[in-house]
């Protein structure tokens, strides 16, 4: 049982550049480019509208990666494996292997699944993420990694549940806009609540 991602450079940003900025000003230019189809081009108007609407609908998806901050293969150095009893990934040209009996906890900020929005209206991400591994020992490990699918969430999903059960401390943050979340699914409760739950996840 495990997960596996494309590593990514330690160089690469994993800020995202798409926000409502962005948004607005996509929504001018279509909205522009509608107007001047019917007041100078004379197209028709249910023409017009359905080519808006094809904009809208598929135009940020297709230029969302223009942006600059969606990972290339440049950026790629290797694998990150997460599985149930250790997490490997590459540092400087060799294969770290890290056993999960000698972390203590886990800092994941990630930017969802390249491509993906996590909820209507949210901008669409660049799949990014950072984890950062504090062992036992004190020692610290910052992994880059890109989320490309869906299933790659999905299969990561009870072995990060299985850290949890090892007592592991675990804190995950989505997005520029710092959505907490649990085992990857949005939660909208106090830090107490959270607390909780995730206690009931250690003692499972």
């Amino acid at each position: 049982m495990g997960a596996t991602f494309k590593q990514v450079s330690e160089n690469k940003e994993i800020s995202e550049k798409e926000g409502f900025g962005t948004i607005l000003v996509s929504s001018f230019i279509i909205v522009g480019i509608g107007l001047f189809m019917i007041k100078i081009a004379n197209i028709h108007p249910l023409v017009t509208v359905l080519t808006m609407l094809a904009l809208g609908w598929f135009g940020r998806p297709l230029t969302r990666k223009l942006f600059g901050d969606y990972a290339n293969n440049s950026d790629l150095i290797g694998e990150l494996v997460l599985d149930t009893t250790s997490i490997s990934w590459i540092n400087n040209n060799s294969i770290q292997v890290l056993n999960c009996s000698d972390i203590d906890s886990i800092n994941l900020r990630y930017n969802y699944i390249q491509g993906r929005q996590f909820a209507f209206k949210d901008i669409i991400h660049n799949g990014l993420a950072i984890m950062t591994i504090q062992t036992k020992l004190n020692h610290t490990a910052h992994v880059k990694f890109l989320i490309e699918t869906e299933q790659q969430l999905e299969e990561l999903k009870p072995v990060w549940k299985d850290y949890y059960q090892q007592k592991i401390k675990i804190k995950e943050i989505m997005g520029k806009y710092e959505v907490r979340t649990l085992l990857f699914e949005k939660v909208n409760f106090s830090f107490y609540e959270m607390q909780e739950l995730k206690k009931g996840l250690n003692e499972g």
